[in-house]
């Protein structure tokens, strides 16, 4: 299972790096299912986490809900199965499919304690054909092409329940060099984003430190491409063991930290 908190395109990534390494080593097996997870937006996040139960079971079910529709989306324009011949270049036909079979799993905070509510999706290997009612395996190929597109997708709807149900706007952000602008909710200070971005911030501090290895060993900066799988890297071999902690107590810890946070933004008064 890879890193929730790596991006969708990191995740892309290291799925591809994986497949790649097993070719060449001949090793590649039939899977059971394919894991999909699904985040929303940091400042959401941040918001979710200082908020009380009844507005955190809003927030979730916008996210539960942008969920439903991506895998709406996933059975009508991505699942599919593959029938005829079994060599690499052999002639296949691509089959559609009665809908997958899918469970999810909810959790709340990143390795590091942060809040982070994301949700893994695990889609089962085995689908029925529309064309004669058999049970075949899933066509993994358009399954991992996706993973970016569906990610995306999700935030783009999340957004959109949650705008909907908070009246909120959007506003892109820099994330700095070699990382792309993303969307956070205007009013939530990045002050506040960076205090619950614990992970992040490792994985940014390692993944520097790489690149300085290779400029080190190249005599250049790395192209987009490949700090996209240092950073991949990064974040598979350096995350923690998972610690399981109540919503409850998560939650009086976030709110503890905002605060403090918060009470350092505060203008101080001039002295008479």
């Amino acid at each position: 299972m890879l890193d929730p908190e790596l991006g969708p395109v990191s995740r892309a990534e290291a799925a591809a790096a994986i497949e790649a390494e097993e070719d060449e080593r001949g090793t590649r097996r039939a899977v059971a299912g394919f894991d999909f997870t699904f985040s929303i937006q940091k400042s959401a996040s941040v918001l979710w986490a200082v908020a009380d139960a009844g507005t955190q079971a809003l927030i979730a079910d916008a996210h539960r809900a942008a969920i439903a529709e991506v895998v709406a989306f996933m059975e009508r324009e991505v699942a599919a199965t593959r029938t005829g011949a079994t060599g690499r270049d052999g002639a296949v036909a691509q089959i559609d499919v009665r809908g997958l079979a899918a469970t999810a799993f909810d959790h709340y905070d990143s390795r590091a304690g942060d809040p982070h509510l994301h949700t893994h999706v695990v889609i089962s290997n085995k689908v029925q054909t529309v064309l004669d009612g058999k049970w075949r395996s899933l066509d993994g190929r358009p399954m991992h092409a996706a993973v970016v597109a569906l990610s995306e997708l999700h935030e783009a709807v999340f957004a959109d329940h949650f705008t909907r149900s908070f009246g909120v706007s959007w506003e892109a952000r820099d994330m700095g060099r070699d990382r792309n602008p993303a969307w956070a909710i205007t009013g939530v200070p990045e002050a506040l984003i960076k205090e619950f971005s614990t992970r992040a911030r490792h994985i940014d501090t390692e993944t520097d430190r790489l690149i300085e290895r290779y400029v080190e060993s190249h005599g250049r900066r790395p192209l987009p491409a490949t700090i996209m799988k240092l950073r991949a890297q990064t974040t598979l071999y350096t995350r923690p063991e998972k610690e399981v902690r109540s919503l409850a107590d998560l939650t009086d810890s976030w709110r503890e930290r905002a605060g403090r946070v918060l009470g350092r933004m505060r203008p101080r008064g001039r002295a008479a």
